[in-house]
C-alpha cells in the first residue's frame, strides 16, 4: 500500500514571492519534454513548481520522491500511483510486470498506456508528472528505466524534476534533440529588486507598516547571500536583523542538515580542506588533500551544485558560495591545530611556487611565518611598484606586526612607480588587457613569444607542468584568446 500523502502537492506559504517571468517559461512547456530544475538546497524549485500549478489550472500529478523508491520496482509503484490520481485504473498492466520484476516491459506497457491516452484525448492540453526531490532515489535502474521512459514519452504527457544535482538521463543528447528544458540556480536566484519586494511582502505579513526596507539594503543582501532564497528569509528571521551580512547560527544549521551531513566523509573532508583557500584549482586541491584525482572530485561538486561557482570560462579556478564558505571554515576549526597549519603550509607554498605570491602572503600571516612574509612581501612590492600599485602595498603591512610593518613602509615609502612590466607587455602588443599580467606571467609570456613549448618553458622557470598550465589559461583569459596561436597573433598585433 501507498502512502496517499507522498502525491499531495505542498501548500504555498503566506510569504512566498510569485516568480512570475519562470512560471511564464514553465508554461511555455508542452508535452514529451522533460523539464529539470536543478540546483542547490533553498533556492525554491519546489515553491516555484508549486506556484506555477496553482496559478494556471491544469491537470497534473505530483510525487515527492525519497530514498525508499531508490529500489527500481518500488519507483515505479509510486509512479503509477501518482498518474492514477489522475488517470484512474493506468498502469494495472504495469504493476502486474513490476510484481514480477520485470521493470523494462513495465514501462514499456505504461508507455503503450500514455499513448493511447494520447490517441483519445481532446484537449491539446499536456499532462503533468512531477517528480519533486528526484535526486534523493537517484539509482543506477532508476536512471535506465526512466531512460526508456523519457526516450519514448508521448505528448500526452510533460515530465517535471526538482533535483539537487543533474541526473544521468542523457541530458546533453536531449538538451541538442529540444526535448529538455532547463531551470538552473542562476534563473531561480533572487535579484535585488525580487529580494526588496520580499522584504517588504514580509513586513506586511508581520504588521510591520511602519517598517520599510531601503533599496539599498535588498541590494546587499542579495549580494552576500548572491540571490540564494533560503539565505534571504533566515536573514530576514534572524535577531541579527538585515544589517548583517555574515552566515548566523540558522543559516549554519540549515547547511549543515541539508547539505553537508548528507555527504560521504571523504567529500566533507575535501569541502573543508579546500575552504581554506579563496579559490582552488585541481592542482592546488590536490596539494591540500594529498590526493590526486582532484580534478573528478571537483566536477562531482558542479554536478552535485555544492555551492561552487566557475571563476572563468576554461573551469580551471572555483570558488565557494561566500555563505558556504564560511560555513564550511567554521568546520575547520573543528581540525587539530596541526591539520590546520598543514593545510596553510600547503597552500602558502603551492601559491608561492605558482607565483601568486599575494595569496601566499595571506596563508603565511595565518601561519604567523613572518621570515615567510618577508620574502613574499619583497616579490609583491617589486610587481606592484612596476605596475605603479605601490599604494596597495598598505593593506598588505596592516597583516604584520607593527615592527616588521613600519622596517618595510620606511623601505618603500620612496619607491616610485616604475613601468618595466608594462612597457614589456606593450612590446606584446596587449596593452588594452583589461587586468594586467603578473610578473611569472609576463615571464611566461616571454618565452611563449620564442617558440619554446610548455615542458622547455616550465625547466626554465623551475615549475610544474601543471602549474604551467594554470598561468598559460590565466594569460588566455586576461588576452581574451583561446589557444597559443591566437596568443601570438595579438602579441603580433
Amino acid at each position: 500500500m501507498l502512502l496517499r500523502t507522498r502525491f499531495y502537492i505542498p501548500p504555498l506559504k503566506p510569504e512566498h514571492l510569485v516568480r512570475s517571468k519562470l512560471i511564464e517559461r514553465l508554461q511555455q512547456t508542452r508535452g514529451g519534454e522533460l523539464v529539470l530544475i536543478s540546483a542547490p538546497a533553498g533556492y525554491g524549485k519546489t515553491t516555484l513548481v508549486s506556484q506555477w500549478l496553482h496559478a494556471h489550472s491544469q491537470s497534473f500529478a505530483w510525487l515527492i520522491v525519497d530514498k525508499s523508491q531508490a529500489i527500481v520496482e518500488v519507483f515505479w509503484q509510486h509512479i503509477i500511483g501518482a498518474l492514477q490520481t489522475l488517470i484512474p485504473n493506468i498502469g494495472q498492466q504495469s504493476l502486474q510486470y513490476l510484481h514480477n520484476k520485470d521493470v523494462e516491459k513495465a514501462v514499456i506497457a505504461l508507455l503503450n498506456d500514455l499513448d493511447r491516452l494520447d490517441v483519445a484525448q481532446e484537449s491539446d492540453h499536456a499532462y503533468t508528472l512531477v517528480m519533486d526531490d528526484f535526486h534523493k532515489a537517484d539509482s543506477i535502474d532508476n536512471t535506465i528505466s526512466l531512460n526508456l521512459f523519457l526516450d519514448h514519452l508521448p505528448p500526452s504527457l510533460r515530465v517535471v524534476m526538482t533535483v539537487r544535482q543533474d541526473p544521468a538521463l542523457a541530458i546533453a543528447r536531449r538538451r541538442a534533440s529540444g526535448q529538455l528544458v532547463e531551470f538552473q540556480q542562476q534563473d531561480l536566484a533572487f535579484n535585488s529588486n525580487e529580494c526588496f519586494e520580499f522584504l517588504q511582502q514580509r513586513l506586511i505579513l508581520q504588521g510591520q507598516l511602519q517598517d520599510t526596507v531601503s533599496q539599498d539594503v535588498a541590494l546587499e543582501l542579495t549580494r552576500a547571500t548572491e540571490g540564494w532564497i533560503t539565505g534571504i528569509q533566515l536573514s530576514a528571521m534572524s535577531s541579527l536583523g538585515l544589517e548583517s551580512r555574515d552566515l548566523n547560527r540558522d543559516m549554519a544549521d540549515y547547511l549543515f542538515e541539508e547539505v553537508f551531513s548528507q555527504q560521504p566523509k571523504p567529500l566533507q573532508n575535501f569541502l573543508l580542506f579546500t575552504a581554506c583557500v579563496e579559490k582552488f584549482c585541481p592542482a592546488l586541491t590536490n596539494s591540500l588533500c594529498d590526493i590526486d584525482d582532484s580534478y573528478h572530485v571537483i566536477k562531482e561538486l558542479e554536478a552535485a551544485n555544492l555551492f561552487i561557482i566557475a571563476l572563468d570560462n576554461h573551469r580551471t579556478w572555483y570558488r565557494y558560495h561566500d555563505l558556504f564558505r564560511q560555513f564550511l571554515l567554521l568546520h575547520v576549526q573543528t581540525l587539530s591545530q596541526k591539520q590546520q597549519r598543514t593545510l596553510h603550509l600547503a597552500a602558502a607554498n603551492w601559491f608561492e611556487e605558482g607565483g601568486y605570491y599575494e595569496l601566499a602572503f595571506q596563508h603565511a600571516v595565518i601561519l604567523k611565518d613572518w621570515h615567510k612574509c618577508l620574502a613574499l612581501f619583497e616579490n609583491i612590492a617589486e610587481e606592484k611598484i612596476e605596475l605603479g600599485l605601490q599604494h596597495s602595498l598598505q593593506d598588505l603591512l596592516t597583516a604584520l606586526p607593527s615592527d616588521i610593518a613600519n622596517s618595510l613602509s620606511q623601505k618603500y615609502s620612496a619607491a616610485t612607480a616604475k613601468k618595466a612590466s608594462l612597457e614589456k607587455q606593450k612590446s606584446f602588443g596587449i596593452e588594452s588587457l583589461i587586468e594586467p599580467l603578473t610578473k611569472r606571467e609576463t615571464q611566461v609570456m616571454a618565452l611563449v613569444q620564442q617558440g619554446l613549448n610548455n615542458k622547455e618553458i616550465a625547466e626554465k622557470l623551475f615549475i610544474s607542468l601543471n602549474t604551467l598550465k594554470v598561468h598559460i589559461r590565466n594569460l588566455y583569459g586576461k588576452m581574451g584568446v583561446e589557444n597559443r596561436t591566437q596568443a601570438l597573433l595579438k602579441m603580433q598585433g
